[in-house]
C-alpha cells in the first residue's frame, strides 16, 4: 500500500513593507507656519523639520498615507458672509508634491482613521453650500460625495471609521456611514450653547460606548443609556473651554488644551468610574499639547518658554 502523501506546508507570506511616514503632530490650527519648522515624530524621535510646503491653514495629517490636508489661503468669507472657508490641498510625503483637491468652500477637514475598501483613506470635510456646511467625503481631487446637508462644522470619525459624530443646530448626532438621507441618532441638545468654534470635535470611546464633547469644560454622552453626564469638577476649578481633546480610555483621563491670556495650559481630568465626578486633576502650564507619543500612555508636548519638544507620561 503506497504511503499517504503529506500535504506540503503553505508558503509563508512575504510581509508587505509599507513606507514609514512621519507622524506630523503639530502645526498651528487656523494660522500659517510662516516658514517656521514643524514638529513631527519620526522613528520614535520628536524633531523639528522644515515646512514641507507653504501651509496657511492646517487641517489634519494622515499617517497611513503620509498626507497633509491644508489650505493654501487664509480664511475668506463664505457665501453667507458669516462663515470662513479656504481651499483644500493635500501634500504627499511619498511623492513630495502638493495637489489641489478643491478650489474653495472648505471649513474643516479630517482624515478617516482607517482606509476604505480600495486602500485609499477618505477625507471628511465641511463644505460650504452658500448658507451652511454640508458634510462630504473626498478620496481625490474633486471627488466629492455629499453625506449630509446643513451641518455645523464640528464632526469626528469613530475610531473604526464606520460612524460619524457631528453637530447640527446645537444638537449632537451620530450616524453610520454613508449617512445620505440623515439616518441619525440624537444624543444631546444645546451643545456649544455658549458659543462653539470650528475645532470643537467630540472624541469617542467605542469600548464603553461613550462620546465626550467640549462644553466648559466637557460633557459625557452614555450611548448605551442615552444619558448626558456633566461631571462635577473640584470646587477650585473655573470651567474653561478646551481647544483640543484626547481621551486615554484605560486611565479614564481626558487631556485638554486650554488657551488663556497668559499662554497655553494642558489639564488632565481623571474621571470616576460612573463619569459623574472628577476626583483627580492636574495642570501643566505654559505647555502646548501636540498629540500622542504612545496612545493612551504618553503625550508629545511643547514647552512654550524653551520651545523644547518633550514626552510626558500620563502616569507621571
Amino acid at each position: 500500500m503506497p504511503p499517504t502523501p503529506t500535504a506540503e506546508p503553505s508558503p509563508i507570506p512575504t510581509p508587505t513593507l509599507y513606507p514609514t511616514y512621519p507622524t506630523l503632530v503639530w502645526l498651528p490650527y487656523g494660522t500659517g507656519t510662516y516658514g517656521n519648522p514643524v514638529a513631527i515624530l519620526r522613528d520614535g524621535e520628536m524633531v523639528y523639520e522644515p515646512e514641507p510646503t507653504p501651509i496657511e491653514i492646517f487641517f489634519d495629517y494622515n499617517p497611513l498615507d503620509g498626507q497633509i490636508a491644508y489650505g493654501s489661503e487664509f480664511w475668506g468669507s463664505a457665501g453667507d458672509n458669516f462663515d470662513s472657508v479656504t481651499d483644500l490641498w493635500v501634500y504627499d510625503y511619498a511623492t513630495k508634491s502638493a495637489t489641489q483637491w478643491l478650489e474653495g468652500g472648505v471649513g474643516r477637514a479630517a482624515w478617516s482613521p482607517v482606509p476604505n475598501e480600495d486602500g485609499r483613506t477618505p477625507l471628511a470635510i465641511a463644505l460650504h453650500n452658500g448658507q451652511n456646511y454640508d458634510l462630504a467625503l473626498l478620496t481625490g481631487p474633486n471627488e466629492v460625495q455629499i453625506l449630509g446637508r446643513n451641518i455645523d462644522p464640528y464632526f469626528a470619525w469613530s475610531p473604526d471609521g464606520r460612524q460619524m459624530a457631528y453637530v447640527h443646530e446645537g444638537n449632537l448626532f451620530t450616524a453610520a456611514l454613508p449617512i445620505t438621507g440623515m439616518v441619525e441618532t440624537l444624543w444631546a441638545s444645546d451643545v456649544h450653547a455658549n458659543g462653539g468654534w470650528i475645532g470643537d470635535a467630540p472624541v469617542w470611546d467605542l469600548e464603553r460606548n461613550l462620546l465626550i464633547y467640549a462644553d466648559e469644560p466637557f460633557a459625557v454622552v452614555d450611548m448605551t443609556t442615552g444619558e448626558v453626564i456633566r461631571p462635577i469638577l473640584p470646587s477650585e476649578l473655573a470651567p474653561t473651554r478646551p481647544t483640543k481633546l484626547l481621551w486615554a480610555a484605560d486611565l479614564r483621563q481626558l487631556i485638554v488644551q486650554e488657551e488663556g491670556m497668559m499662554g497655553n495650559t494642558i489639564r488632565v481630568y481623571e474621571l470616576a468610574e460612573d463619569w459623574r465626578s472628577v476626583p483627580y486633576t492636574y495642570a501643566v502650564e505654559s505647555t502646548v499639547l501636540l498629540g500622542w507619543y504612545t496612545e493612551g500612555e504618553s503625550l508629545m508636548v511643547l514647552d512654550e518658554t524653551s520651545r523644547e519638544l518633550r514626552i510626558r507620561p500620563l502616569t507621571e
